[in-house]
């Protein structure tokens, strides 16, 4: 299978024909194509965030997010090779971060196994406020937020789990020493 840039202007009408869940989608920034031979078997769209990860217009774009992954139905190991080609062309484009979301009920094994890190859920919910009407959402529920390898935050997030097993290590040793101290002093063996 090969991997290669698709144009955007074609990826809304392609998503809604295969996307099993989320049909419709906003406009997009760049998109990748996965195809065997002539047929086209999956496509990524990236694009901008949510208002809380963007940054104002005119300025550097530090995260962008994957919108859409769809693959024809068999098409083995299609998603995680789309994750890792937005991944690496992410990264390659000087991104600071790369994010995506996935459903509760999803296992994230496309995204695990194309090297992203989970960032844990979200609290899903609807962007209306009583100010400010917006049209229902398609999808509200909570999601599972996931990032590409590279990212700064999921550098972060590694860097976390990291100190807090070696936290565990340490006082798991420091039990264990407390322990075999006790029973040098009562002498059991």
């Amino acid at each position: 299978m090969i991997l290669g840039p698709y144009p955007v202007k074609y990826a809304k009408a392609w998503v809604k024909t295969i996307h099993r869940r989320l049909p419709d989608m906003a406009g997009a920034m760049w998109c990748v194509g996965l195809w065997e031979g002539t047929e086209m078997r999956g496509l990524a769209v990236v694009g901008r965030p949510s208002r809380m990860l963007d940054v104002p217009a005119r300025t550097r774009v530090h995260t962008q997010i994957v919108q859409r992954v769809a693959v024809v139905e068999g098409t083995p190991n299609g998603c995680s090779m789309l994750y890792g080609a937005c991944s690496r062309a992410g990264k390659a484009m000087g991104l600071d971060n790369l994010v995506t979301y996935i459903h509760d009920d999803e296992p994230g094994t496309t995204l695990k196994a194309a090297g992203w890190t989970v960032g844990g859920p979200t609290d899903g919910g609807e962007w209306t406020r009583p100010s400010r009407k917006r049209k229902k959402a398609a999808d509200a529920e909570p999601k599972v937020r996931w990032w590409a390898p590279w990212s700064k935050v999921a550098l972060e997030l590694e860097r976390k789990r990291r100190e807090a097993a070696t936290e565990i290590v340490a006082a798991v040793s420091r039990g264990l020493e407390r322990d075999r101290v006790r029973m040098l002093r009562t002498g059991a063996r």
